[in-house]
């Protein structure tokens, strides 16, 4: 691939992808293009090629947390249990638990599971019982909780176009209005107000082993008073996702060339005042749980 293709589809996948949980998740050709100084039609090309190499496996549409009165929180620990097929096995069980949708699989014994919860009882209950499965201890694991913004509730039509762009979210509006027997008129002004209000989300997910480079996520344990100098660092490079508001810890998802670029930034971090662990995964695997998160999109729509 030339390099000037090259560059302008790590663009495209930057602004699709990161950072954090995007809102934009029906923006057009034509925005995209504005928004990184690019023509439509070579936006257009760099998105068929990362869908067709599989850098970009498939779109999902996350729920505001907020809209069915429940909360984001993410755990990660080690699965300590001997080998790669029992580590296979354990998230297995994980993709079983109610309200699980995301799960990052990396080298080695680190896992990072993403869940909606309904109170701080239930998280924790959820990382107790994600740690059992891991062969964990529950002291062992890092509890975070993924902020979003307020929205307000959902109608019926609303959950009905939800459901209709949830396993496809660019799915053109004249195809979800056949499907719906609604006017284009009305499915546009629906989607504008489900991404306006931010009550949907687009999660990408990406095919690791096809994709460029490295995904790297650091689990940061430091003082409060240091996460100012973590914060200055972390925005210094690629990021895609960043949770910088956690008691204890500052979580933060980089791109990298390559590990040894990812390694001086591990030290980096290890130099700042007030940092005391810093802890680097590799990403091997990133999977989208549908069932739970289809079966809510379903209740509501029905």
């Amino acid at each position: 691939m030339p390099r000037k293709s090259r560059n302008l589809e790590t663009k495209v996948l930057k602004e699709l992808t990161g950072p954090g949980f995007k809102s934009a998740a029906r923006i057009s050709y034509s925005g995209l293009a504005s928004k990184i100084g690019a023509n439509k039609e070579s936006v257009r090309a760099a998105v068929k090629r990362a869908e067709r190499s599989q850098s970009i496996q498939k779109w999902r549409i996350l729920l505001n947390p907020r809209i069915i009165g429940q909360e984001l929180g993410a755990v990660q620990l080690d699965a300590r249990l001997g080998d790669d097929s029992a580590k296979a096995r354990a998230i297995s069980q994980i993709e079983m638990i109610e309200g699980v949708v995301i799960v990052f699989n990396y080298h080695g014994t680190g896992v990072r599971v993403i869940f909606y919860y309904e109170s701080e009882e239930s998280a924790r209950r959820k990382a107790r019982l994600i740690a059992s499965v891991c062969g964990s201890r529950e002291e062992d694991t890092a509890l975070m909780k993924v902020v979003f913004p307020s929205s307000g509730r959902l109608r019926k039509t609303d959950w009905m176009v939800l459901k209709a762009i949830s396993k496809n979210p660019r799915e053109s509006s004249a195809e979800v209005a056949s499907e719906l027997a609604l006017s284009t008129r009305t499915v546009n002004r629906l989607i504008k107000k489900l991404t306006e209000s931010r009550a949907i989300f687009l999660s990408t997910i990406k095919d690791v082993r096809n994709s460029l480079g490295l995904s790297v996520d650091y689990l940061i344990r430091c003082r409060e008073e240091s996460k100012g100098e973590v914060n200055k660092l972390v925005r210094s490079q690629t990021l895609n996702f960043a949770l910088p508001n956690q008691k204890d810890y500052y979580s933060a998802s980089l791109a990298f060339n390559n590990i040894s670029e990812a390694e001086e930034f591990k030290g980096r971090l290890e130099k700042v005042i007030g940092v005391q662990e810093v802890r680097m995964d590799i990403l091997k695997e990133h999977i989208f749980v549908d069932s739970w998160l289809d079966e809510v999109i379903q209740k509501n729509a029905a």
